[in-house]
């Protein structure tokens, strides 16, 4: 017999609904009730004892019953999976770790995409394709009208990590620029990046950016040719303008021409600051054209499809340089085998060009590339469909990304040709016709409909995708990525330059439903004060140091026209000051932030603090044995304005100020004191106190202390 226990979904989760056990009762509590319940029914029956027929078959009943009560209060992992879907949930599933690796070349070198380096045993790729340089940035300039404002040599740029560049100075204004010297030309005609990574030891961390944040600045790429400046060619920058670590990718449509700049020469690329305003200067800790981002997976089938129809087609990726390809034209979603086609190795290029000779191009819809790494030719048939329902296939291997995983099977009625079948969670909304399967990563195995759910395959499956990772073992510490696969690379040194992050694995039940639960706890939308001013601190891309609700009651003292549907915050950038160029962009960022979060027909208003100059004017008799008395008692007065200095709408109340200052032990008594404030957005009361306004912040400017010995 089977322990007896629950169905366990996770700490933390909350039940709304009552946990209904169904396997309460034990064998003897069974067999006791159904004999009490002989006595009432059949006086007569009055040997109990295990040698009686009928109480051997009441023993018999007993058993069944305690089998089919635990069974019954069993939850079994699909109805777990279910209930996970109906909260909107999905198991993670494994993910590769990635890293940032540093590469040294003694010359001009390309890498394909998904080329193939090692750390310990451990496959990593290229992530995309990367132009080496043999002479990497070899110095950095930051020039603000005319003059340097900070300077970084080759040398300088070994010490990554101490390295502090400021990239448009301390002080970053309109017309700053940053300068990178390169020692030899920049190949043109190809796609460039360069890896840049800023310093982040702000007291206020930026938050991470996210698609629709709008930079702070606007820069302007160029580099230095024959004809001059020349704007760079399909910029993409990550960086957001310095804000971020990242790469920068770009094109020179022209060749690069060697130039001096502030003394110094060399081939020149520049960023000019053009618009915006910087909440924190920004500054570099490493910068180069020779760092490449890996991932830790190793890919022995990979599908690329071209919906540009040519008859000749270049890829650039390692597998379908040292694999085996196959070609299929695409019509109406079935793709048909190409027997008649040519591959040539183009090396000027980086890249493999296909010749394909077929009639059925001219109408076809795409053309599939699949490239089969050699050691896996054995495996390219996943298996054999019969038609019946319920098939399952077991690849024997644990390690597959889920998403890199792609099937081809054989189309049953035109025989020739074969479909991509579409993985899904679940076969819940498969109809009969649909061409669905599972793919349950965790078991290795792949599972096809019933033929009511989902179509039964019938005829020959093909791996049309197929990808190895180790998930958290591939989060290596940094400096272990230290070669490549392929041999004749000995010239490239390389280290990864930061321990590999991401890394995780299959997700199980158990964290699902803890993580589902944490999630119900979190607001979707902003309903309290408290709401709007945690998703205010966590705006993509800002830096915000402190961030207020604003009561509507406070608000209308200093403010007409008070609209009950509007949320009044006022927030404070990192090193903000009045009358910074920063506010629109901070505004748009935060709204388009918070739109996502706010209910409807409510709005959003944004203040920024107004700073308050105070002058504290006090004539006091002090004891006459205290030395210094006089910076005392500017340091007492200083230390009771320290806590309004951070506050929003202070009322600093005169009264208290007076309490202070009195119960100091050296003052003996205080003939006067008076606050004088300078601000708009201030008020008096009939008692002296000052009355800030909501998003106003004190900020004592001066103290005057006159001393009279008691």
């Amino acid at each position: 017999m089977p322990d007896k226990g629950k169905g366990s979904v996770g700490k933390g989760v909350v039940y709304v609904l009552p946990d209904i056990s169904l396997d309460e009762k034990s064998y003897d509590e069974i067999l006791d009730e159904a004999i009490n319940m002989v006595i009432s029914k059949y006086p007569g029956w009055t040997d109990f004892n295990e040698h009686d027929p009928g109480i051997t078959m009441l023993e018999l009943f007993a058993v069944l019953k305690e089998s089919q009560q635990f069974f019954a209060g069993r939850i079994g992992e699909e109805n777990r999976k279910k209930y996970l879907k109906l909260l909107g949930m999905q198991r993670k599933t494994k993910q590769p770790a990635e890293s940032l690796v540093h590469i040294k070349a003694d010359g001009n070198y390309g890498l394909l995409y998904g080329h193939r380096l090692e750390a310990e045993g451990l496959c990593f790729e290229t992530a995309h394709k990367k132009q080496l340089a043999g002479e990497d940035v070899c110095g950095c300039m930051a020039v603000s009208e005319g003059k340097i404002e900070d300077f970084i040599s080759r040398r300088q740029m070994e010490f990554s990590g101490i390295l502090r560049f400021w990239s448009f100075g301390k002080k970053p204004a309109q017309g700053n620029t940053m300068y990178i010297c390169f020692g030899e030309r920049l190949p043109e005609k190809t796609l460039l990046d360069l890896f840049v990574e800023v310093y982040k030891g702000y007291s206020v961390k930026r938050n991470p950016p996210e698609a629709g944040f709008v930079p702070l600045v606007q820069l302007q790429w160029q580099y230095y040719t024959e004809q001059g400046w020349k704007e760079l060619e399909k910029l993409q920058d990550e960086t957001c303008a310095f804000l971020f670590d990242g790469f920068i990718r770009f094109v020179l449509e022209c060749p690069m021409k060697r130039a001096e700049v502030m003394g110094r020469q060399g081939y020149f690329i520049r960023a000019v600051l053009r618009e915006g305003e910087y909440d924190a200067a920004p500054a570099i800790t490493r910068i180069s054209m020779n760092i490449c981002r890996v991932i830790q997976r190793e890919t022995l089938v990979e599908c690329l499809i071209q919906e540009e129809i040519q008859s000749s087609i270049k890829i650039s990726t390692e597998l379908c340089v040292l694999g085996r390809s196959e070609i299929y034209i695409g019509k109406d979603g079935i793709f048909y085998p190409v027997e008649d086609f040519t591959k040539d190795i183009c090396e000027d290029e980086g890249a493999v060009r296909f010749d394909i000779e077929d009639d059925r191009l001219d109408s076809a819809d795409c053309v599939m590339v699949l490239n089969r790494d050699l050691s896996y030719l054995h495996k390219r048939r996943a298996g054999v469909g019969n038609g019946f329902p319920g098939q399952e296939i077991n690849l024997e291997d644990l390690q597959v990304l889920y998403d890199g995983l792609e099937i081809l099977i054989q189309d049953v009625e035109k025989k020739d040709g074969f479909c991509l079948w579409e993985k899904v969670e679940d076969f819940a909304r498969s109809s009969p016709e649909d061409r669905h399967y599972i793919f349950d990563s965790d078991r290795g195995m792949i599972r096809f409909g019933d033929c009511i759910h989902g179509m039964a395959p019938e005829g020959e499956i093909l791996l049309a995708g197929y990808v190895r990772t180790m998930g958290s073992d591939g989060n290596v510490k940094a400096g272990k990525i230290n070669r490549f696969r392929m041999q004749g690379l000995e010239g490239l040194n390389l280290s990864n330059i930061c321990d590999g992050t991401g890394g995780c694995d299959e997700e199980t039940l158990e964290d699902s439903f803890f993580r589902a639960g944490q999630s119900l706890k979190r607001a979707e939308c902003a309903v309290t004060g408290r709401d709007y001013e945690e998703y205010v601190m966590k705006t993509p891309g800002l830096m915000i140091e402190s961030c207020k609700i604003l009561h509507l009651d406070h608000v209308r003292q200093f403010i007409q026209n008070v609209d009950e549907m509007t949320a009044y915050l006022v927030v404070k950038p990192y090193g903000w000051k009045k009358g910074s160029r920063i506010e629109d962009i901070y505004v748009q960022n935060i709204k388009n932030y918070l739109e996502r979060y706010r209910m409807a027909g409510s709005q959003v208003f944004i203040f920024f603090p107004e700073y308050v100059e105070l002058e504290v004017y006090t004539e006091v008799v002090v004891k006459p044995q205290y030395l210094h008395v006089g910076e005392r008692v500017k340091q007492a007065v200083y230390s009771f304005f320290g806590s309004y200095q951070e506050t929003f709408g202070s009322v600093i109340a005169y009264s208290k100020l007076y309490g202070y200052l009195d119960r100091q032990e050296f003052i003996l008594g205080i003939r006067s004191l008076s606050m004088d404030c300078r601000g708009n957005s201030v008020k008096r009361s009939a008692d002296g106190d000052i009355v800030l306004s909501p998003y106003g912040i004190a900020v004592l400017k001066e103290v005057k202390a006159v001393l009279t010995a008691g």
